[in-house]
């Protein structure tokens, strides 16, 4: 058995941790743990990754907001602005301006977003609506999908740098 568990620590990488205004990516076979958040049942349709920005951070056993999600992901409430908001295929011009379809990352807005809640995650502990409902972040969209979800893995798509 100890074989075993060395052989499967070895060759790991350590993943990012999730953080306000990092992009992250569900993948299609993560579920939503928490049941108030799971899609009602019969609406069940083919599964897909969903990729999106880290809004807010909450620890559920105290209820307090976080800047960085450490350990397990189960432990934490996730806000992520579903990318759609900034594709040109669901959104409009306003929030997609710059992006093609499926690269939401090209959009000005995007990139606005991102650098804005990178930057107040450090200076408050509001919530996804508070932070997007007030300046700057309420001048630069229009208008917004956001998912809440409590899943056991949330990947980083790019580690904020």
């Amino acid at each position: 058995m100890a074989q075993r568990e060395s052989r499967s620590g070895a060759g790991r990488t350590r993943r990012p941790t999730p953080a306000v205004g990092d992009e992250v990516r569900l993948a299609a076979d993560v579920r939503n743990e928490y049941c108030r958040y799971e899609h009602a049942p019969g609406n069940e349709r083919t599964r897909e990754p969903v990729d999106g920005l880290v809004v807010a951070i909450r620890e559920i056993s105290s209820g307090q907001r976080v800047k960085v999600a450490a350990g397990d992901a189960r432990r934490y409430v996730f806000d992520v602005m579903h990318n759609q908001t900034f594709d040109p295929r669901f959104s409009s011009k306003g929030n997609s301006q710059g992006a093609s379809a499926g690269r939401v990352q090209d959009s000005q807005t995007f990139t606005r977003v991102q650098s804005a809640l990178r930057e107040r995650s450090g200076k408050s502990e509001q919530s996804a609506d508070e932070l997007l409902l007030n300046p700057p972040l309420s001048a630069l969209l229009d208008g917004w999908r956001i998912i809440r979800v409590c899943a056991s893995r949330v990947d980083v798509k790019e580690p904020a740098g």
